[in-house]
């Protein structure tokens, strides 16, 4: 017998070659011309990825799974028009920054993030020292790098190295990412205000008008000019009590420096509605010595 009709697998030389992807897939397209006439490419695509039949779910599933299908999306955002591609992944990217910040308020007593919403959320009477001294700009933008990964990733991308022509330090864009995002989220609930209460304090500490401070708070930058006044209240009344232990406190050296001061504000052009008025102030500080 014949040695070579022993081996089931032709010569090398005798195999057909290895057919090209793009030939596998001109051999489906035609046999669903052929075999399915009225069953275009749209409807397959369409049919595979909503269809309930178990067998077509799973092998949906692997595709989908496999890690290619972003880069699948990648090659039809090349080739569909431009606005229309654009319009359906900003859509998307609405959908996806809407959901985050949604579990900061509206949807906060039930959200992933219960407890970060809780932590942005001040009422006048929680202002106190300990949350001026507590407050770091760092670690706000660390929170929202966790709560609001999606958000942070578009605000990178816009404010980012290109036509970046006033050289913008690193620690500047993530200050304005973190303002934005405090922004939004205020103008969103106005009960997520944290970083607003914070912005109304520092205003207020450099004595800027009033009006200022509600065109701010309507841009969603600092709390209202009412809420600033009950915060400071409550900032004072929590000072006191802390001045006031520091104060029975008999293992502690202290010194208490205290002066009166005393001017007229002079009218030159007195009348009955404007006239001389007398400032008695009282300036008092309380050092507390280790």
């Amino acid at each position: 017998m014949n040695q070579e009709n022993l081996c089931p697998n032709p010569p090398a030389s005798q195999r057909q070659p290895r057919r090209s992807d793009t030939e596998k897939a001109k051999d489906v397209l035609r046999y669903m011309a052929d075999k399915c006439s009225y069953f275009s490419l749209r409807q397959f695509l369409e049919t595979v990825f909503t269809s309930q039949d178990g067998d077509i779910q799973r092998s949906a599933n692997t595709f989908l799974t496999s890690g290619r299908a972003c880069g699948v999306m990648d090659e039809w955002a090349k080739k569909i028009p431009s606005e229309e591609m654009l319009e359906w992944v900003m859509k998307k990217a609405t959908k996806a920054c809407r959901q985050e910040f949604s579990f900061l308020t509206d949807r906060a007593s039930r959200g992933p993030h219960q407890d970060d919403a809780n932590f942005l959320r001040l009422s006048a009477d929680q202002v106190s020292v300990s949350l001026l001294e507590e407050f770091k700009l760092d670690d706000l933008n660390s929170r929202y790098m966790r709560v609001t990964p999606q958000f942070q990733h578009l605000l990178k991308g816009i404010i980012g190295k290109d036509g970046d022509e006033e050289n913008l330090t690193e620690e500047m864009k993530v200050r304005g990412r973190t303002l934005v995002t405090s922004m939004v989220l205020n103008l969103r609930s106005r009960r997520t205000n944290y970083h607003s209460v914070i912005n109304g304090l520092v205003l207020w500490d450099n004595r800027v008008h009033k009006r200022v401070h509600q065109v701010f708070n309507h841009y969603g930058i600092s709390s209202s000019y009412p809420f600033l006044l009950k915060g400071l209240k409550a900032l004072s009344r929590d000072a006191l009590r802390m001045a006031r232990t520091a104060a029975a406190d008999e293992s502690k050296i202290k010194a208490f420096l205290y002066d009166n001061f005393n001017w007229v504000s002079r009218a030159w052009e007195a009348t009955a509605a404007h006239g001389n008025v007398t400032h008695d102030e009282v300036s008092a500080i309380l050092l507390v010595l280790p």
